[in-house]
C-alpha cells in the first residue's frame, strides 16, 4: 500500500506537514525494500520512529537565527541502534569520522542537500560514551551520535520554526549486508 503524508495522523501525532512527508517516504521506502512477512508493520513502525527523531531541532536563537539538536542519533540511551530513515544504520566510530571529515571540509548547510548555502555550522558534537564519562556524565546519559548547530539565513529560520525543515545529514558510503 502506498502510503501519503495524511496517513501519517493515523500512525503518529503531532507532526509538522514537512515530517507527515517524510513519514510516507519512510513507510513507503521500508515497504518497497521489505522482503518477508509482516512488511507494512515494519514499515509503519520505522516510520514512526523515524519521524520522531527525524532532526528534531532542540533549541532555537529567534535573535540570531541559531538553531542546534541532533543532526544523527545512532545509538539510544539504552544502547539500541537506531534504523534511519532509509532504513539503514550507522556505526558509532564511522559517524564520527564522517562529522569531523565534514566540519574540516565544508560547514555549510542548503536546502535538502542542494542549492545555495543557507547556513553555517557554528556548533558540533559527537557523543560518545567515552567523551560523556569524560565529562563527568554517566556513559549512557545521552544518545550517541551526532549534535549541531548552525546559524541560518533568515527565511531559512522562520522555516525551522514553523515545522517545514528539519537537520539532515546527506553522504555517501559502501553499505555493508548485517
Amino acid at each position: 500500500m502506498p502510503w501519503t503524508p495524511a496517513d501519517a495522523d493515523k500512525h503518529v501525532k503531532g507532526l509538522s506537514p514537512s515530517l507527515k512527508t517524510e513519514w510516507a517516504k519512510i513507510a513507503n521506502r521500508v515497504l518497497n525494500d521489505c522482503e518477508g512477512d509482516d512488511c507494512e508493520a515494519k514499515a509503519i513502525k520505522i516510520a514512526n520512529a523515524q519521524v520522531q527523531k527525524l532532526g528534531k531541532v532542540a533549541k532555537l536563537d529567534s535573535v540570531k537565527h541559531r538553531v542546534f539538536g541532533y543532526a544523527y542519533v545512532a545509538k539510544t540511551k539504552d544502547g539500541e541502534t537506531v534504523i534511519d530513515h532509509s532504513g539503514e544504520f550507522i556505526d558509532p566510530d564511522d559517524l564520527e569520522d564522517a562529522i569531523y571529515k565534514y566540519v574540516l571540509e565544508s560547514r555549510e548547510g542548503n536546502d535538502m542537500h542542494d542549492g545555495p548555502v543557507t547556513g553555517k555550522l557554528i556548533e558540533s558534537f559527537v557523543i560518545t560514551p567515552d567523551k560523556l564519562e569524560a565529562i563527568g556524565l554517566e556513559k549512557n546519559a545521552l544518545p550517541i551520535g551526532a549534535w549541531v548547530g548552525f546559524q541560518l539565513d533568515p527565511e531559512v529560520y522562520k522555516d525551522v520554526v514553523e515545522g517545514r525543515r528539519a537537520f539532515s545529514i546527506e553522504g555517501s558510503a559502501e553499505k555493508v549486508e548485517v
